[in-house]
């Protein structure tokens, strides 16, 4: 996955306390207002995350080289207490949580509402359905002809001219596009709706993906709200790569309330530059246009935000949809 890291600065590591964990990429960059820095920080995967996590946070049985925010965004301790704000009803504390993410259970609690999501997806907006069938269209197939790059022996044998047999390319081979999915948490949006609003984005995901476009995704949140000389500290992870195959069990773990409501928040008040003023991760409105270049750090052709279900019923589901359309047939 390449950065478009134009005006921004790789961050130098020399901060990291002793035996604390460093598995992702952090960058850097001087922001307009009142000289704070933003801050994007880029974990390897949701399971560098969650290790980082375990290994550095005191409370989870780690070395106590990250603290927890006495907002109590985390949980008072014991990640066996009940917490459904943070954690969800269906997995309602953080040992729970964790458990679910290790053994990629999650996909069999949501798989039958992805299912129902996706079908109204196509029924609501056809040209996703049309996207289905360009996997059909665009496959690679196989074309027979007098010269060629492979020769086909039965074909020979029963003394076919077109024994020779080549697999050209279609108009799709070689095109990946990279999904960036903002769940900003703020304290308005129920657990349920998280969770269906993920479900929806990944299952725009799967479509793009049968339709034959490699994809890969970015799920992070966005803050916007400043800690002590930072305007926001963004914490990602790196979902998927465009050369792994889709992933449901995985994918579906970020419904998962508490990996965000717990692991993330930790994680962004821990990465700032200092402790935080005032908690922010996901409030606020968050402008696509005011802040494209934030976006196009990471490339991303679809962005979609979960927060407060902003996209399920507005025009930026059929942005995406022509954006996608028009990549795939420019």
């Amino acid at each position: 996955m390449n950065f478009n890291t134009t005006g921004w600065t790789e961050q130098k590591r020399s901060d990291i306390k002793k035996n604390e964990m460093n598995n992702y990429d952090s960058f850097v960059r001087k922001s307009p207002e009142r000289g704070l820095n933003d801050v994007i920080v880029v974990f390897d995967s949701a399971d560098s995350l969650v290790k980082h996590f375990m290994h550095n946070v005191k409370e989870a049985g780690g070395n106590g080289t990250w603290v927890n925010d006495s907002s109590g965004i985390y949980s008072s301790g014991d990640i066996n207490d009940v917490d459904t704000w943070t954690f969800g009803k269906d997995y309602p504390t953080f040992s729970k949580t964790i458990k679910a993410l290790e053994s990629g259970e999650v996909k069999d609690r949501y798989i039958k509402m992805f299912e129902e999501v996706k079908f109204e997806m196509y029924q609501k907006y056809p040209e996703l359905y049309k996207l289905s069938e360009t996997a059909v269209t665009k496959k690679r197939r196989r074309k027979f002809s007098e010269d060629g790059d492979e020769l086909d022996i039965d074909r020979m044998m029963c003394g076919d001219p077109s024994m020779w047999m080549s697999l050209p390319k279609q108009d799709v081979a070689g095109k990946a596009t990279t999904f960036f999915i903002d769940i900003g948490i703020s304290a308005g949006v129920k657990t349920e709706i998280l969770v269906e609003s993920v479900i929806r984005s990944i299952a725009l995901v799967d479509i793009v993906d049968k339709a034959g476009i490699a994809t890969e995704i970015v799920v992070g949140a966005v803050t916007n709200k400043p800690t002590i000389g930072t305007r926001f500290v963004t914490p990602c992870c790196k979902a998927k790569h465009a050369n792994e195959p889709l992933d449901l069990s995985r994918l579906l773990s970020f419904c998962l309330p508490g990996f965000f409501r717990s692991l993330i928040f930790n994680a962004y008040i821990n990465l700032s530059e200092g402790r935080m003023e005032i908690s922010g991760l996901g409030n606020g409105a968050w402008d696509f246009e005011r802040n494209k270049e934030y976006f196009d750090f990471f490339n991303a052709i679809v962005k979609t935000r979960c927060r407060d279900h902003y996209w399920v019923d507005s025009s930026e589901m059929e942005v995406n949809i022509k954006n996608i359309t028009n990549f795939i047939n420019p």
